[in-house]
């Protein structure tokens, strides 16, 4: 009997003892340091048309167990080689790609050697490039590449996260994607009313301009209507690329519920459409649909 205390107080020593010295030990860096970009690889940015003071920005990130002790600073240039490998690759994979083009120099401010600091104490830091919309093609798809190519501790960098193929995309108060519906109405007494769902994207034109489907049109590149949006929210319906298109007055926008209730004839039929964001806040009688 006394042998088995002994060797259970032994026993019991030895564990609190252990688990005292695992309490106190500081094992150190568990993995080595690896720097790659935030989002690497095919990134798309929103940019408003009328943000004057706009911004592309590049995060560069070190993955560690433990903070570094002192700044960091990584390099990144412009890869215009990714652009081409990108538009290649998705053109083979895609008969509907359309090819990125290099974002202008006019419109962004990069410095010849752009580089990123990692301040002691953290694990990433960023590159704020000026940007600016002036002059741009809406309907030209511009893009940003940029690659992650030195660091001054000469920290691994992740291969497969160097790149940042960085793609823009105008946005404006009124741009997004919207759901409703679009009503033919009666010319006589003896036809019906036509309700179609509709789930058309306005695309960015400018600050306040969009463009979108026509009513029942099916092509994505014709058949398109833009909406101008005074600053009292009343919406002025033009033609585009020649549609038959004829604005009827009183159409708006609430900005409230983010709506759109627009009147127009379109290849003789008097169209009533009434859509609305699918980022709308819920109103109460969606609650109960």
């Amino acid at each position: 009997m006394r042998n088995i205390i002994i060797i259970f107080l032994t026993a019991t020593s030895l564990i609190t003892a252990l688990g005292g010295c695992s309490s106190d030990t500081d094992f150190g860096e568990q993995y080595k340091k690896t720097l790659f970009i935030v989002n690497a690889t095919t990134f798309t940015g929103d940019h408003a048309f009328d943000n004057a003071a706009d911004e592309i920005i590049i995060s560069v990130y070190c993955s560690s167990t433990e903070p570094i002790k002192s700044d960091l600073t990584a390099r990144l240039m412009l890869d215009p080689a990714i652009l081409d490998s990108i538009n290649y690759v998705n053109t083979l994979s895609d008969e509907s790609y359309i090819n990125r083009v290099m974002l202008p120099t006019a419109n962004y401010s990069l410095p010849e050697f752009p580089t990123v600091t990692i301040k002691a104490g953290e694990q990433y830091g960023t590159l704020r490039i000026p940007f600016n919309s002036n002059g741009l093609d809406p309907d030209i798809f511009y893009a940003l590449p940029l690659y992650l190519s030195a660091n001054d501790k000469g920290y691994e960098m992740n291969d497969d996260l160097r790149m940042m193929f960085y793609q823009v995309n105008m946005v404006n108060d009124f741009s997004g994607s919207y759901n409703g519906t679009s009503s033919e109405l009666p010319a006589s007494e003896t036809e019906r009313i036509v309700i179609k769902t509709v789930q058309p994207t306005l695309k960015a034109m400018s600050a306040n301009i969009v463009r979108m489907s026509i009513h029942d049109a099916t092509s994505a590149t014709e058949n398109l209507m833009q909406l101008e949006i005074g600053s009292d929210n009343s919406v002025r319906i033009l033609p585009w690329n020649g549609s038959n298109v004829l604005d009827l007055g009183d159409s708006r926008y609430n900005p409230v519920t983010m709506q759109f209730e627009l009147n127009y004839r379109y290849n003789g039929k008097v169209i009533s459409e009434i859509i609305t964001n699918i980022l709308a806040p819920k109103t109460d009688e969606d609650e109960f649909n």
